[in-house]
């Protein structure tokens, strides 16, 4: 339906053997799986094979799980508008029913009859109100909810629990009882570390009256009953960091009969969930998704069969809206004087290295011509400048930036950004009016569009009057409502402003490309997206910015190379203690992850941006890390510089340097292309045909070093 309203949507189809962190569940004759992939169900012979989808568009499927006679898959999906409500597929038929009515529903249950269905509706003000408890898309463990039970043929829902409390699994028992699971923090720092959580599982009897039946150690989520009933299958964080991200994850199993958990097998941490997992019926295997892969898992002992498969997605996505062709211009009320630039090697992409030892001459802040000077006529007052055969490279572009003084990223080579609000919400022009001032360019957004959004009203106020104020695209944080996120999308399409999002989980990734995000913001780390979700990105041509250094890329630094600090800092930075505490080799596995993650990306083709959401300096760093991933060191200045002028609309201006192009560059005293550490070895930045010193701009050794 939506395709056929609206000419922007676009089908993609793609062939994957990879899914990332997918929701599990087993048919009850043990014949075949359903799993989720990319917000749509697909079937799977037991064994593995050929993978059918079973349900289409422009929605977001999840949660699911299927009825006891094998006929139906209840599922949760944002296809009516809402955050998330309870559909019902028939699989003869293909025909969808919605089945709740909730502002934000979750985690359905069949009843045994399979009549009816248990589910989780979590509490919310209103349609629009603000979520600060939100993290990506599924409900993270501070929403409280409440148990309701919905019979298919009535529809009108029955309240099961008293208040809403931090409910997370509901489930039948195989003696007919319902039961659900209840988190009890141990402290109130969850966003630091819990410690001392625990679950308690509490069961009611046909009367309705409520009793607990055991307490679980840690934060268990999903929890399943043994086909059997003699326990539990649950997974196990018992720590969690960095907006719920668990320091470890078990698969356990509970014996009613014994006193404590019995470990099965370690699994990947997952970024704010956990998707399900399902028991087959004689209780010997578990069928789950892990590191790309779905597994049969044995109960005793642990061991792992991989299940091959192979999927062919089709996905309606919207296309993110191009960025607006911008002229970006020279600015001051005099120009700069006339600058011939002789002996220097200058970064040619086309040619894919640097030319012999040339002359660059520029005038009116921008380059007029690069070779020998020939019968060319100089200006008679010119400024000429002996390079000694330094290497000339476009000016950098850091991708991600919220604050930090606009000396100090010019004096890193950095001549443009791409500003995210929070703190650097302006054109520089407001505070600086020359090209001749030592700042970047600056590619803004205005403050992240978040809280402040009460409703649709809002959301196309606020990105009509961004654009008015000079904002090249707009950033929508994940805090708000997703009807109101699409609102706020939408107007940016009807006003030709791309869009930027975050990037955290699998399930925000997929939503923001449906909607035609342009950029997407950071990492899912610690586990990572693997063929599926790349494969999606590269296909949408959404624009990925995964800011390592922000992810075990400077806390690692500081543990390996604390001197390396010196390089942007006077001394080391603030490490936050959640990163502080947390094991080297943890560390280590995150940042191979991420890597591999980037590699992979950069093969299938995925369109890369060098930000680092950190403050000056850090760019040089998060280069490094992509030639860690793999990518050439000239694969990695042109995504700095080529590529980043391009997704801003500004590549007729910026990002190579060629006759007609304004001068914007970095003259650097040792090859990057030999060692991408050698950005770092900046002898001058011009801007705009301006001469800085980098050592000028930057505070003295006395100082505290404050960027």
């Amino acid at each position: 339906p939506a395709g056929a309203q609206n000419e922007d949507w676009r089908t993609i189809e793609f062939e994957t053997n990879e899914v990332t962190a997918a929701d599990v569940t087993l048919s009850p004759d043990g014949e075949w799986l359903i799993f989720t992939m990319l917000g749509q169900l697909f079937r799977l012979p037991v064994e593995g094979g050929t993978a059918e989808q079973l349900t289409f568009g422009p929605y977001y499927d999840t949660d699911l799980t299927i009825s006891p006679d094998g006929s139906r898959v209840a599922f949760v999906s944002d296809r009516d508008g809402s955050e998330g409500n309870v559909f019902v597929l028939e699989l003869a038929t293909g025909e969808i029913n919605k089945v709740t009515h909730e502002l934000s529903s979750g985690r359905p249950a069949w009843t045994p009859d399979g009549q009816a269905l248990v589910y989780l509706s979590f509490a919310r003000e209103a349609r629009d109100s603000p979520q600060p408890w939100k993290i990506g898309e599924n409900p993270v463990p501070t929403t409280p909810a409440l148990v309701r039970r919905v019979a298919l043929s009535e529809g009108e829902p029955e309240t099961l629990t008293a208040a809403p409390q931090l409910v997370r699994s509901v489930f039948y028992l195989p003696d007919g009882r319902l039961a659900w699971t209840v988190v009890e923090p141990g402290s109130t720092t969850w966003h630091l570390s819990d410690l001392g959580a625990t679950t308690r599982v509490e069961v009611m009897s046909p009367q309705g009256i409520v009793s607990s039946l055991h307490t679980l150690a840690g934060y268990a989520d999903p929890v399943v009953a043994s086909p059997t009933g003699d326990g539990l299958y649950y997974r196990r964080a018992t720590q969690f960091w960095a907006s719920w991200v668990p320091d470890r994850e078990d698969l356990l199993f509970f014996p009613f009969r014994k006193a404590s958990a019995s470990w099965i097998v370690s699994l990947s941490r997952q970024r704010g969930w956990t998707p399900r997992f399902a028991v087959s019926a004689d209780n010997k295997s578990v069928y789950l998704s892990e590191a790309g892969r779905l597994w049969k898992i044995e109960v005793h002992g642990g061991a792992r069969e991989p299940i091959a498969f192979r999927a062919r997605v089709r996905l309606e996505i919207q296309d993110p809206v191009p960025p607006p062709n911008l002229a970006v211009t020279t600015v001051g009320s005099s120009p700069p004087p006339p600058l011939l630039l002789r002996r220097v090697r200058v970064m040619d992409f086309t040619e894919g290295g640097f030319r012999p030892e040339t002359s660059l001459f520029i005038e009116q802040g921008r380059i007029r011509w690069i070779g020998s000077k020939g019968d060319r006529q100089l200006p008679s007052e010119i400024v000429t400048v002996d390079v000694g055969g330094r290497f000339a490279i476009p000016g950098l572009f850091d991708m991600h930036v919220h604050v930090g003084k606009p000396e100090l990223y010019l004096a890193y080579g950095v001549t443009s950004v791409r500003a995210l609000g929070w703190g650097w919400d302006n054109t520089l022009a407001d505070r600086w009016e020359s090209d001749s001032d030592p700042a970047p360019r600056s590619f803004f957004t205005g403050p992240n569009l978040g809280d402040q959004i009460r409703n649709e009203e809002d959301a196309h106020t606020y990105v009509r009057a961004w654009k008015d104020r000079g904002a090249q695209f707009i950033k929508i944080y994940n805090t708000i409502s997703r009807p109101l996120q699409q609102a706020a999308a939408e107007e940016a399409r009807r006003q030709g402003l791309p869009v930027a999002g975050h990037g955290t989980n699998v399930q925000e990734i997929t939503k923001n490309v449906i909607l035609g995000y342009a950029f997407l913001e950071h990492l899912t780390a610690p586990s990572r997206v693997y063929d599926d979700v790349l494969t999606m990105l590269a296909a949408a041509g959404t624009r990925w910015d995964p800011t390592l250094v922000q992810y075990a890329g400077v806390p690692l630094l500081l543990r390996d190379a604390p001197e390396r600090f010196t390089e942007v800092f006077n001394s080391p930075p603030p490490i936050p203690i959640y990163l502080r505490e947390l094991d080297t080799r943890v560390l280590r596995g995150f940042r191979a992850e991420l890597l591999a993650a980037i590699r992979a990306g950069h093969r299938r083709g995925v369109k890369l941006q060098a930000g680092t959401d950190a403050l000056p300096g850090f760019l040089h760093w998060e280069l490094e890390y992509f030639v860690q991933a793999g990518l050439s060191p000239l694969e990695v200045l042109r995504i700095a510089t080529q590529e980043a002028a391009a997704a801003l609309g500004a590549e007729d201006d910026l990002g190579t340097l060629e006759p007609g192009k304004l001068a914007d560059l970095v003259l650097l005293d040792a090859n990057p292309l030999e060692d991408i550490r050698n950005t770092q070895t900046i002898w001058r930045v011009i801007k705009g045909g301006w001469v800085f010193d980098p050592e000028e701009l930057r505070p003295p050794a006395s100082t505290d070093g404050e960027n």
